[in-house]
């Protein structure tokens, strides 16, 4: 199943850099940021209504961080948050 539209109509977002297709067995979108963050976004395992948000692990040996069962709108949001506080950090 597919991702809605709407994840990838983020394109020309402030801060987001790039949306990338994601090679999975389930649709993903991974989102990088302007501060080299990023984020990939699949639909929930167990209920196809919803969504997760993958976070990388901060140390190779460390697990990734999932934010779940999130609805589309909540799923945006925090992108959109995301986007911002990439927009917010300093440069170096």
């Amino acid at each position: 199943m597919d991702l809605p539209d709407t994840f990838r109509a983020l394109h020309g977002l402030a801060g987001l850099t790039e949306i990338q297709d994601v090679s999975l067995d389930v649709a993903a979108l991974r989102y990088i940021f302007s501060d080299d963050t990023d984020v990939t976004v699949t639909r929930e395992f167990a209920n196809k209504s919803y969504f997760d948000l993958w976070l990388p692990a901060a140390h190779a040996i460390a697990p990734a961080t999932i934010v779940s069962h999130l609805t589309e709108i909540q799923a945006i949001e925090q992108i959109v948050l995301m986007a911002k506080l990439a927009m917010d950090k300093p440069a170096v």
